[in-house]
């Protein structure tokens, strides 16, 4: 599998959504590929990236209709909540 990272000339804003048109040069990765110990729930996902000098920028669509988000602090098991990771 390949995916290819564009070059963007300034960073989206980080209140950026999927449909903003600053993602509109980045490809689309289906995300197919989870850790063994995960469970079984593997919601469609779906994730964009773009590159610049400040950075590699991207951002994840995850469509499911169990979420689960507890944790609130710095350093929290966040992992135990609903989470996509990069």
């Amino acid at each position: 599998m390949n995916y290819n990272v564009h070059p963007c000339a300034t960073a989206p804003s980080l209140a950026a959504n999927w449909n903003d048109p600053s993602w509109s040069i980045a490809e689309t990765l289906e995300i197919k590929n989870f850790r063994p110990e995960s469970s079984a729930h593997h919601p469609q996902t779906s994730a964009r990236l773009l590159f610049n000098d400040a950075g590699l920028h991207g951002i994840f669509r995850a469509r499911d209709r169990y979420v689960r988000c507890t944790r609130q602090n710095y350093f929290d098991d966040i992992w135990k909540d609903s989470c996509v990771e990069f």
